[in-house]
């Protein structure tokens, strides 16, 4: 499991999108967020995930974390 918090420094912001690898995931449109990820549902891998924090004023930045899952073998289903 994987959580990202993202607070609310100087600026006011809009809106703050979770994207993994691209894809938004979570988007929140208050200045303060939240979100946790289950690696276990990803498939082992490297992965990107960028915040992107909006302010009232339409000025975006963001930022990247690079991470690698490696989730244990699944069980084998019993015959």
């Amino acid at each position: 499991e994987f959580q990202a918090v993202a607070q609310v420094g100087t600026f006011p912001l809009a809106s703050l999108d979770f994207r993994l690898n691209g894809v938004s995931r979570f988007l929140a449109n208050s200045a303060n967020a939240s979100w946790t990820l289950d690696t276990t549902t990803l498939a082992n891998g490297r992965y990107t995930l960028t915040v992107r924090a909006v302010d009232l004023e339409g000025f975006s930045r963001e930022t990247d974390l690079v991470f690698d899952v490696s989730n244990p073998p699944a069980d084998p289903t019993p015959t």
